[in-house]
């Protein structure tokens, strides 16, 4: 393990004074100069390749903890200190997965050998021994993750999430992220799940942070007004949440939130940046999409993915016609070209040809409700150019009814254009950019409770605080475009769901 004068981590390694620094500097070097003669010879060579890789790395860890051991350097080993340190030192505490584990034994005795040939260290032979001895016990030891110390689970548990564990920085960022989430974790396990901060208990970003990226007993407006007052300070790391949630979404915490709140306060900053992750987010395999995003695919995605909008028409395109895309994000895809209409950035007469190519596209035809997702956007948009296409649809049974009737696309051309554009398009706040985060969230994303609020009436400065729990469901799942279930026939949004 090769130390570093600058070392953040120091919860995590052992305190050491400044003789031991000095001594283990000396150590380091010793075992890079001999390890690199080491591997130029001929014995080096009989070792495997990957051997033959690991070679400094385990050399360098097995002088370390010989040393914090029994403060034996190079030349003073002994054969009680190498147990010890083969059979727990190592497998407990160096940074490495089990394959390493498995050549220590062959590194080790070669290594020993030529050192003692070349009268580096004498009468190795009780060493060779002694750690051929516990090979079976260092193995075990260090496959069992039970053994392991908390720095060696830490940079392990980043390694394995595809963290660079050299980057000081980017560990930096790890490790705080893991302490946010322990303390999140115990806290939950107590049944006490953590209320949001007031805005007078925010002081730095590091409190805005905390507070949206797990869910909260209520909703972190202070957090979240906090972070749009802090925009040139908080985009980057907003950006980091929305990159965890697209390159960990399955290692994350059921309860982390984080992307979500970013992603509506990102698309209050329009920041461009966002849209490529987004896409990623609404194009997770499997069922992911869902899991990551939830109803938000369905209510105000497409909000999102305009008011980030980044000019890419095509991976907004490739998100519509993807057959292997979760249904509802190709949905929320199509709603976004209504966004970008309404915007002025894509014309209506651009839109509708699109829509045309769409009705003879393999993705569309061989999918009832995609085919819908179509019908449904080109209503809001009056589809008389498209009327022909839709009726062709319809009689080739192509269209699923249970989400849009052909009489639903009748009764809007029955209308005059403009009468209908209006009521349906241009005064339709569906079809806004986000411009409050705030009001959007709370508009769906939490449901009031009221024991709470009775328990806050207490504390003045609560009043303040919207005492509002995340949505538990306990009936399954209706979209607003679903069949009501009170089974009048109509659409949820447009029945019960209204």
């Amino acid at each position: 393990m090769k130390r570093k004068k600058d070392q953040k981590f120091s919860d995590l390694e052992p305190k050491l004074t400044d003789t031991q620094e000095r001594d283990l500097e000396d150590i380091d070097t010793w075992c890079e100069s001999y390890g690199k003669q080491f591997l130029e010879t001929q014995e080096a060579q009989k070792l495997t390749p990957f051997e033959q890789q690991e070679c400094l790395t385990i050399l360098q860890n097995f002088a370390f903890f010989c040393y914090l051991s029994n403060a034996e350097k190079p030349g003073e080993w002994t054969s009680a200190t190498v147990k010890e340190v083969c059979t727990h030192q190592l497998p407990e505490r160096m940074i490495a997965e089990v394959d390493v584990f498995k050549v220590v034994v062959p590194v080790l005795t070669t290594f020993l050998q030529w050192a003692e040939n070349q009268k580096i260290i004498k009468d190795t032979d009780p060493l060779q021994k002694a750690i051929q001895s516990v090979k079976k016990q260092m193995i075990e030891n260090a496959n069992d993750s039970e053994n392991w110390d908390k720095a060696k689970m830490v940079f392990i548990g980043a390694k394995r999430q595809g963290i660079d564990i050299t980057n000081e920085e980017e560990m930096v960022r790890f490790v705080n992220k893991l302490s946010r989430l322990f303390k999140f974790a115990e806290k939950l396990n107590r049944g006490d799940r953590p209320f949001p901060k007031r805005a007078s208990e925010i002081k730095a970003t590091e409190d805005i942070v905390e507070d949206l990226e797990y869910l909260l007993s209520a909703y972190p407006e202070a957090a979240v007004k906090e972070a749009i007052a802090r925009q040139d300070g908080m985009t980057p790391l907003l950006l980091d949440m929305v990159k965890e949630a697209v390159s960990r979404y399955q290692h994350l915490h059921d309860d982390y939130y984080g992307h979500v709140h970013a992603l509506f306060i990102l698309a209050k900053f329009r920041e461009k940046r966002t849209f490529p992750l987004a896409i990623q987010l609404a194009s997770l395999p499997e069922d992911w999409s869902e899991v990551m995003l939830g109803d938000v695919i369905t209510e105000d995605f497409h909000q999102v993915l305009g008011s980030v909008y980044d000019g890419n028409l095509e991976l907004l395109k490739n998100l519509i016609e993807d057959p292997n895309v979760y249904i509802w994000s190709r949905g929320a895809a199509l709603s976004t070209l209504l966004v970008l209409v309404r915007a002025d950035i894509l014309e209506r007469e651009f839109v509708i040809n699109y829509l045309k190519t769409l009705f003879l596209h393999p993705s569309f035809i061989n999918n009832d409700l995609a085919m819908a997702f179509v019908i449904d956007t080109a209503i809001q948009l009056y589809p008389t150019e498209l009327y022909n296409e839709i009726k062709d649809a319809y009689q080739k049974k192509r269209v699923d009814t249970h989400y849009i009737e052909k009489e639903e696309v009748d009764s809007v051309l029955e209308m005059e254009k403009e009468q209908a554009l209006n009521k349906y398009f241009y005064n339709n706040p569906e079809y806004d950019l986000i411009n409050d985060p705030v009001k959007k969230m709370k508009e769906w994303a939490y449901a009031s409770d009221d024991e709470e609020d009775e328990e806050d009436e207490e504390d003045e400065e609560d009043d303040e605080q919207n005492t509002l729990l995340p949505f538990q469901r306990e009936t399954p799942k209706v979209g607003r475009n679903d069949p009501c279930p009170c089974g009048s026939g109509l659409k949820y949004k447009k029945c019960c769901g209204g």
